[in-house]
């Protein structure tokens, strides 16, 4: 679904995410960032190179056990990247209206530049995660 921002421009109405849960923490992804979902000794055969969410978003001192541990492969012009996030949900819709920026507290605090919205599904919230701010560094 679009919208109409002016002449030829279309700004979309709805995002596709795919829901996870990462060290406990209910996140998401914009699905038009991802090329394909593999098992991670299928990405390891394929060439994929592959980094944990946890050593992206530069959490410290943190022990992470993956449970169910899937490899994202990001949708980009260039090399076979991924990233390895944990517990893969479902794609559910969401409505831009619905989609609350982040917090400038957090942003102040050193937050991640990736970590740029929340969605609110019934008494839920989802972190939403932009994979190629990611990539980006801190």
């Amino acid at each position: 679904m679009s919208g109409d921002t002016g002449p030829g421009n279309t700004c979309p109405d709805e995002l596709e995410l795919l829901v996870f849960i990462m060290m406990g923490v209910m996140m998401a992804v914009d699905t038009a960032q991802i090329a394909g979902m593999l098992k991670p000794e299928e990405a390891q055969r394929r060439g994929v190179v592959a980094t944990g969410l946890h050593q992206s978003l530069h959490f410290r001192d943190v022990t992470v056990r993956y449970e169910d541990p899937h490899v994202l492969l990001i949708r980009n012009d260039g090399d076979l990247r991924g990233i390895v996030i944990d517990r893969p949900q479902e794609i559910v819709s969401a409505k831009i209206d619905d989609v609350r920026p982040m917090p400038s507290l957090l942003a102040a605090a050193g937050g991640s530049k990736s970590l740029w919205g929340a969605f609110l599904r019934g008494d839920e919230c989802i972190m939403l995660i932009d994979f190629y701010k990611l990539q980006e560094g801190p």
